[in-house]
């Protein structure tokens, strides 16, 4: 499955307030054995409100991206 734009970068993945690993989705999906569409599905805030204790990936955002 391709990766476009919007899921470049780096990606923290938690099991409720635990956290699992940290890293691009193609090294979280080989480390973890979770497929690319599972891990994007978790990245959606409707599955992090309804399913707070399960898996949730958050965007890690680079401080110095915006700056000039």
């Amino acid at each position: 499955m391709a990766v476009d734009e919007k899921w470049n970068g780096d990606w923290a993945l938690y099991q409720g307030d635990t956290f699992v690993t940290m890293g691009t989705l193609h090294e979280i999906s080989e480390y973890t054995g979770t497929s690319l569409s599972a891990l994007k599905q978790y990245s959606r805030k409707w599955h992090q409100t309804h399913f707070p204790e399960r898996r949730a990936l958050i965007k890690i955002e680079d401080d110095e991206e915006g700056l000039t």
